[in-house]
């Protein structure tokens, strides 16, 4: 499936874009189209905020979205069952954690601090609740 957008408006916050409706074409032609798409996302904002001074001090977006389909060969199937509920969950938290993987060096040094999450101390300390 090729990257492309669709609709109009933004999408804002996390949850799960569906579309059960649209016709969607592989990039590899020997599979059959699929109609819908699941699409998990993340789009927020990272923010450190100075409590003093009540202000924010540092800000760095998190943005992670992935198509998906059936990958029932024939196509058939309802979008909204390409993943379990706990994947759902996990697609969610996932991003979450990569985000902040991502993000969080770049604000940390508001403060002229040096992170001490990393992706494994994310995995192992910090509980994200989608």
């Amino acid at each position: 499936m090729s990257q492309n957008t669709m609709g109009q408006g933004q999408l804002k916050g996390l949850g799960f874009y569906l579309d059960r409706h649209t016709v969607v074409r592989m990039d590899n032609e020997a599979v059959a189209a699929r109609r819908g798409f699941l699409a998990p996302y993340v789009y927020a904002e990272l923010d450190v905020i100075d409590i003093a001074a009540g202000s924010v001090v540092a800000t760095a977006p998190i943005r992670s979205s992935v198509a998906m389909t059936s990958d029932n060969p024939d196509g058939a199937g309802d979008a909204w069952d390409v993943l379990t509920t706990a994947q759902k969950v996990e697609t969610l938290r996932q991003s979450i954690r990569d985000g902040l993987v991502e993000q969080l060096p770049k604000v940390a040094g508001a403060f002229g601090a040096k992170p001490a999450a990393t992706d494994a101390g994310l995995e192992a300390g910090t509980r994200v609740r989608p």
